[in-house]
C-alpha cells in the first residue's frame, strides 16, 4: 500500500522535462510515496519502482543506476531511500543536487525520517516537492521559499470561518434560550405563544423593522391566556382530559432528542439549575438571583466593536480603524415601547449610522435611541441592528496598545526584545497573543520569560501570552535570542486581544418606557477585539 500522485493534466511533452517521478521506498523495497511530474501510466511507474531494488548491490560505489532506458539517482535516509527516476539525458549533477535539496524537505514537513511519520504527513511532503519541482524541472527556490509558498492563508477566508463560527454559537444560544423560555412557561403553567389553540406570529416582509405579525403594529400578536388559580388546580387534579403546552418529558419524541442532546453536550444541568419557579418568575420585574451569565432580561443590547492597526517597523503608526454595531432585542411587547440612553461622546472622530425607523435627530441631540413613530414598539425576539459607527485615524495618542520588536544583532546570535505597553488605562485586555515569526525554523531560546509563551514548531511561530493586562500591570519587555539572521524574518508581528469595554467609550446607560418615562431594567453585552494588529 502507497500513495500513487500524479498529474491530472497531461503536460506536452517536451525534452526539458527531466525528472519522471520523486519516490520514497523502504530498504525492502516497498513503496512509501511517489509523486510524478511527467504522462506516465501507473502500471509503468510501479514497474519502475519494483524494478530499483533489485538493481541494488552492497558494494556499489556510486549513488546513481542506469539502465536502457532510465535513471535512478538515490541516497539512503537512514532506513529508508529517497530516490528520482529521470532520463538518461538529464543533467546528474543538478539531479544530486535537487535530491538533496528534497532530502531536506522531509524532516520539515514530516518531521523525522520514519515510515509512519512520512504516511501521517504524506500530502504535506507532496506539496513541497510540487514547489520545488514543476513540469520535471527543478524550481530555484530555497527552503525559506518553500515554507513561504505553503503556508500561505487568506485573511478573508480567516474572516469568513470566524463570522461562520459566530453565526453557529449565535443560533446554539438562540435554541439555548427558546427551550428554557418554554420550560419556564410550562412550569409556571402558561401555554407557550403558537401551542395549543393559539396561532403563531408570522415573519411580514412589510414590516417597518422586518418581524412583525402586521405591517400597522407590532403589537397585533395572539395574546397568551394565563389560567386562573381554580384552573391550574382542576387541571392538576385531572389525569383525563388533552395536554396543553409543550411536554420536555417522556412522550415527546422531538422533545426527547433535544433534551438527548443537551445532555450529551453538558448544557442540562446549565438549563435545569437556571429554571425558575412560579414565584421566580411572577418576581422576575423586581428581581435579579439568575447568574449574570445566564440572565438576559426583557430588553437586551449587545454591543459590539472591534480594532484594525498597521504599524512600520520602527513603531510608527500606519493606520487606525475602529468599527462598531449596537443591536437592541426585546423579549415581550410590554418591553417594545422603550428608548435607551447611549453615550455618544467619544475622544475619536466616530462617524454614527442609525437604523432607518430610529429617530436620527433624537439620538444626534441628546444620543437617545428610540423609534420613529413613538407608538410603535420593537419587534420581538428580534436582536435589531439600531446602531453603527467608525472611526479612521493616524493620530498616534489614539493607540490604545502598544508592541514594539527590537531586534540586536550580536557575533552569531539575534537578540530580540519586545516591549508593551496599555496606553488606554481605562481598558483591561483579556487573552493577548503576541505572535513573532521565528526565521530558520530553530527554536527561541527564551532569556525573560513574562508571561507564558510557546513555540509553534510548525508554522515557525513564537505565541508570547497574557491572560490580563490593565492599568496595574507593569510594561514588559519578554526577550529571546535566535542564531543570527536578516531580522526582516521577524516580521510581520501579529497581536490579538479581547476586552468587556469599548474602546470608544459607546455603551447603553440607561433604558426608559418612551410614553411613561419610568426606567426599563436592561442586560448588556459588551465585545471589544482586535480584528488586524500587525506590524510590518
Amino acid at each position: 500500500f502507497f500513495f500513487f500522485f500524479s498529474l491530472v493534466a497531461s503536460p506536452p511533452k517536451t525534452p526539458s522535462m527531466t525528472i519522471i517521478s520523486v519516490a520514497i521506498t523502504t530498504k525492502s523495497g516497498r513503496p512509501l510515496l511517489a509523486r510524478q511530474f511527467v504522462e506516465i501510466s501507473r502500471l509503468r511507474i510501479e514497474g519502475l519502482l519494483a524494478a530499483f531494488p533489485k538493481l541494488m548491490s552492497t558494494d556499489r560505489e556510486h549513488t546513481f543506476i542506469e539502465t536502457e532506458s532510465v535513471r535512478y539517482v538515490y541516497t539512503p535516509i537512514e532506513s529508508l531511500y529517497l530516490f528520482m527516476i529521470t532520463n538518461k539525458s538529464s543533467n546528474i549533477m543538478e539531479d544530486i543536487d535537487t535530491l538533496g535539496f528534497i532530502s531536506k524537505l522531509i524532516p520539515e514537513y514530516a518531521g523525522a525520517y520514519e515510515e509512519a511519520a512520512i504516511k501521517q504527513n504524506i500530502f504535506d511532503l507532496v506539496f513541497a516537492i510540487d514547489e520545488v519541482i514543476a513540469l520535471g524541472n527543478k524550481e530555484k527556490v530555497n527552503l525559506q521559499q518553500v515554507r513561504s509558498y505553503l503556508e500561505m492563508d487568506s485573511q478573508q477566508e480567516r474572516l469568513a470561518e470566524l463570522h461562520e463560527e459566530a453565526r453557529q454559537r449565535e443560533a446554539q444560544n438562540i435554541a439555548n434560550e427558546k427551550i428554557k423560555a418554554i420550560d419556564a412557561q410550562k412550569k409556571a403553567g402558561i401555554l407557550p405563544t403558537g401551542m395549543g389553540s393559539h396561532s403563531s406570529a408570522s415573519y411580514n416582509p412589510n414590516s417597518a423593522y422586518g418581524s412583525s405579525h402586521s405591517s400597522d403594529s407590532y403589537t397585533s400578536r395572539p395574546s397568551i391566556s394565563t389560567p386562573t388559580p381554580s384552573e391550574t388546580k382542576k387541571s392538576q387534579n385531572t389525569d383525563t382530559g388533552p395536554k396543553k403546552g409543550i411536554s420536555l418529558t417522556k412522550g415527546s419524541g422531538k422533545a426527547q432528542s433535544i433534551l438527548k442532546m443537551m445532555e450529551e453536550s453538558g448544557e442540562l444541568d446549565e438549563v435545569v439549575s437556571s429554571k425558575p419557579s412560579a414565584s421566580s418568575k411572577a418576581g422576575s420585574s423586581s428581581s435579579s438571583s439568575a447568574p449574570a451569565s445566564a440572565q438576559r432580561l426583557p430588553v437586551h443590547i449587545d454591543v459590539q466593536e472591534s480594532i484594525s492597526m498597521k504599524f512600520d517597523h520602527d513603531g510608527g503608526l500606519d493606520s487606525l480603524s475602529l468599527k462598531g454595531s449596537m443591536t437592541l432585542e426585546v423579549k415581550d411587547a410590554a418591553s417594545g415601547l422603550v428608548m435607551v440612553k447611549v453615550n455618544n461622546q467619544s475622544s475619536l472622530p466616530v462617524t454614527f449610522n442609525t437604523h432607518p425607523n430610529i429617530n436620527k435627530a433624537a439620538f444626534n441631540k441628546s444620543g437617545i435611541l428610540a423609534s420613529r413613530e413613538i407608538t410603535r414598539p420593537f419587534p420581538e425576539n428580534v436582536a435589531l441592528p439600531v446602531l453603527k459607527w467608525r472611526s479612521t485615524t493616524t493620530d498616534e495618542s489614539a493607540i490604545p496598545f502598544t508592541v514594539n520588536c527590537w531586534p540586536t544583532p550580536a557575533s552569531d546570535v539575534l537578540t530580540v526584545t519586545l516591549d508593551y505597553e496599555l496606553t488606554k488605562p481605562e481598558l483591561v485586555l483579556h487573552d493577548v497573543d503576541i505572535i513573532i515569526p521565528i526565521p530558520g525554523g530553530n527554536p527561541p531560546v527564551i532569556q525573560d520569560s513574562t508571561g507564558t509563551y510557546k513555540y509553534d514548531q510548525r508554522a515557525h511561530e513564537l505565541h508570547w501570552t497574557f491572560d490580563l493586562i490593565d492599568e496595574s500591570s507593569s510594561p514588559g519587555t519578554p526577550e529571546f535570542t535566535i542564531p543570527k539572521t536578516n531580522s526582516t524574518g521577524l516580521f510581520p508581528v501579529r497581536v490579538n486581544f479581547k476586552s468587556t469595554k469599548t474602546f470608544s467609550g459607546i455603551e447603553a446607560l440607561d433604558a426608559a418606557h418612551v410614553e411613561t418615562k419610568t426606567p426599563v431594567r436592561f442586560s448588556q453585552n459588551i465585545s471589544f477585539s482586535s480584528e488586524e494588529y500587525v506590524i510590518v
